[in-house]
């Protein structure tokens, strides 16, 4: 069963029914194991109506990348977009899995699978297990960190999308409002269905800052359960947000060429005079190419105005030139091709006594939409 990339999210959710016939054979058939007890692929159906317009073809969001499946249970959404054509990466942790892991290996081997599973506690040292994906898979993960912010910065280092989910409250336990502050509610040991591995539950409105200061740009947002009275830990009061983010982090969404500088650390970096990417696009609409850019006084104070011009596979983009300081964007339509080479150049540099590198221009972000 091969998808294709433009398949829409409800082809995919019917087809998800179907493997989960043959995943609920192969369990049946290995009593001795202690099988995750929820439906992993049910999550599609929340997806189906999270995902609008063009976003709704998820694989094509991938782009062809590795797909990271972050706290996989037994593995089902894992091996179910493997059976499309993607290449999977299910990650747990053996330490507090519900069946130390042996659900996902039995699954493996049965379907002759070649998903990579890594084991590892996302919440400590932890090794991103590629450097570069397209989409990674948070699905009710994140309120069993105990460091949440860590380790949506370190997705966001890796990954161009992430579907995400996980419990939020509007209301505290004894039903206080705190809806619409940014708060969070630290679980205490076995208040949240007796489960010692559940930490943080967020507002949506917490949960919106934690992820655009992680360096994420929340695209898609959908609400389900208790909507006006949830709680950080009462099942009757339960409610679960999905959102569909992109990283805004650096470069995640290219792989630089030559012409920048090491990282400063939050985000963004020097370029050169010239600087180049490259980048792989598999849809067939063309791409559109936004560069977030800041231009520093200092460039100006030596130049009366820089000119930033940049080609695409050797195709001239319209320039831009820059007269003052600040923030900006520089957007341009692309050619639509399955590997693109950009190059770009300004017309100034700067050194100081200082730093003498060769400096140009502060790149927050490179991505293609």
């Amino acid at each position: 069963m091969v998808a294709s990339p433009a398949d829409d999210i409800s082809a995919l959710r019917r087809q998800a029914e179907v493997f989960q016939q043959r995943l609920s054979a192969l369990k049946r058939a290995r009593p001795d194991i202690r099988w995750y007890p929820y439906d992993s692929l049910a999550n599609l159906v929340h997806l189906d109506r999270l995902l609008t317009g063009d976003r709704r073809r998820l694989l094509e969001l991938a782009g062809g990348e590795p797909i990271v499946d972050l706290g996989c249970a037994d593995g089902d959404l894992a091996f179910f977009l493997e059976s499309l054509g993607c290449t999977l990466y299910a990650v747990d942790y053996a330490v507090t899995h519900h069946n130390s892991l042996a659900g996902v290996y039995a699954l493996k081997e049965a379907l002759g699978s070649s998903v990579t599973i890594q084991e590892a506690d996302i919440d400590g040292a932890w090794t991103f297990p590629v450097e570069r994906c397209g989409l990674a898979l948070l699905l009710g993960a994140l309120y069993h960190l105990k460091n949440p912010f860590a380790v949506l910065e370190t997705i966001a280092r890796h990954a161009r999308y992430c579907v995400l989910s996980t419990r939020v409250a509007r209301r505290l336990p004894d039903g206080a409002p705190i809806g619409g502050q940014p708060l969070a509610y630290l679980v205490d040991e076995r208040e949240l269905n007796d489960d010692n591995s559940n930490f943080w539950i967020f507002t949506e409105t917490a949960l919106r800052r934690l992820l655009r200061r992680a360096h994420w740009e929340v695209l898609d947002w959908l609400a389900t359960g208790d909507q006006r009275a949830s709680d950080p830990v009462h099942p009757e009061h339960d409610e679960r947000v999905f959102c569909l983010a992109r990283s805004t982090w650096e470069m995640a969404n290219v792989e630089l060429g030559e012409g920048w500088h090491p990282s400063e650390g939050t985000g963004w970096r020097w370029t050169r005079r010239r600087f180049a990417a490259r980048a792989r696009w598999e849809a067939a609409r063309p791409p559109a190419l936004r560069l977030s850019l800041y231009v520093p006084p200092a460039l100006l104070e030596t130049h009366a105005s820089v000119t930033l011009t940049g080609r695409a596979n050797g195709q001239p983009l319209p320039p831009a030139t820059f007269t003052a300081p600040g923030d900006y964007v520089y957007e341009r339509r692309l050619p639509a091709a399955p590997e693109l080479a950009l190059e770009f150049e300004v017309d100034g540099t700067i050194s100081t006594p200082d730093d003498a590198r060769e400096l140009g221009l502060i790149v927050a972000a490179l991505r293609l939409e």
